[in-house]
């Protein structure tokens, strides 16, 4: 794994894997979610996940892990030799959730990689897999004048957040586990850049114990700055793979 993270492309793309994994844990699951691997492919969740990004545009990787997972530290290698990739992994402590888990990569990248402070950023998470995306528009949307962009797909269930789009097809309201339209979203998030993301995570009331990303786009809605969506209509391109009933029904049934 490197030591240092590149600008050779037009946006960072951060894995928040500092979860803990309690409810695979409660179930007698003690490998690390985002390890779990398909019976048939013998791939792992993460490397799905990084493939698929990497087939969307994505290219540099920086990795924020929980540190009781440090012991997986060769899985994570073979995860880059197979993808021909080289990321940067730092281990952390538990975390509040995504919002402060982007957060503690910010303070990263403006400490340690100065060079990236003002590159596109995004975030995902460690359970959802993403098909058939084009990412290479974040940067484009942000050169047009958007300070964000969220990745939604079609859903109906509780269990996502879900936003609404104004006349012009920015995004005008967010909101956490309400069912406000079609469009949840995927746990991918796209921002200006590392530093602008810092300062809105700042400036950010989070009332609920877990610290949502959308919290920090209701703030961005708040102070006025536009929100860009890009939206997958298809079935089967976004598989959300977060909880033992999930992962389950995925491998039966892929």
């Amino acid at each position: 794994m490197s030591d240092k993270c590149t600008n050779k492309s037009k946006m960072l793309v951060v894995l928040c894997l500092a979860g803990t994994g309690q409810r695979f844990l409660d179930e007698g699951i003690t490998t690390p979610k985002y390890f779990l691997k398909h019976p048939k492919n013998k791939t792992s969740i993460l490397e799905l996940i990084i493939k698929n990004l990497q087939l969307g545009g994505c290219n540099d990787f920086l990795l924020i892990v929980n540190k009781r997972h440090k012991n997986w530290k060769d899985e994570f290698i073979k995860v880059e030799k197979n993808l021909n990739i080289d990321f940067k992994i730092y281990f952390t402590e538990d975390t509040a959730g995504q919002a402060e888990t982007a957060y503690l990569a910010t303070n990263l990248i403006n400490d340690h990689h100065m060079d990236l402070v003002n590159l596109p950023i995004a975030f995902h998470n460690g359970d959802t897999i993403l098909k058939n995306r084009d990412f290479r528009i974040i940067p484009n949307e942000i050169e047009s004048g958007c300070y964000g962009l969220i990745d939604t797909f079609n859903s109906s269930l509780r269990d996502f957040s879900y936003l609404l789009k104004d006349d012009r097809g920015y995004v005008k309201d967010i909101k956490e586990k309400e069912v406000i339209s079609n469009m949840a979203t995927s746990g991918f998030y796209g921002f200006l850049s590392s530093a602008f993301y810092n300062k809105i995570y700042k400036d950010t009331d989070f009332s609920d114990e877990e610290r949502y990303i959308s919290s920090v786009y209701k703030t961005m809605l708040r102070l006025g700055y536009k929100i860009s969506n890009l939206h997958n209509n298809e079935d089967g391109d976004t598989l959300i793979l977060g909880t033992p009933k999930d992962y389950k029904a995925w491998i039966k049934h892929e």
